[in-house]
């Protein structure tokens, strides 16, 4: 499997979060090309993802890694967190809008 990230994103929230913000970005615009009023809330499309299943994408990365980057990119506002059933403790993540840009070269060129 490739992963790739967005270096501008990488420069100001750190390597393993932009990894992560670059796949919760890529699966919420397909959510939003795929339609469907279930991950529409709130103004937001979202991304159903637990902990043990971003771990799972990220084979590198623990299930506490995980939890602490999400930790981190919540408090940095970069995403976006809710729990539609308070029952139960899945969660929905949406990335914060200038975060879900793709970055150019340096000279602009691509």
């Amino acid at each position: 499997m490739i992963h790739h990230f967005d270096s501008e994103v990488a420069e100001k929230l750190g390597v393993s979060a932009a990894i992560i913000v670059a796949n919760l970005a890529y699966l919420q615009a397909n959510r939003k090309a795929q339609g469907g009023d279930k991950y529409y809330m709130d103004g937001r499309w979202w991304v159903h993802h637990t902990y043990e299943s971003l771990a799972k994408f990220h084979p590198y990365f623990s299930v506490p890694q995980i939890k602490r980057i999400m930790k981190t990119l919540v408090e940095q506002e970069a995403v976006f967190k809710c729990n539609p059933d308070r029952w139960n403790r899945d969660c929905y993540w949406s990335v914060a809008l200038e975060f879900t840009h793709s970055t150019k070269s340096p000279d602009g060129k691509y």
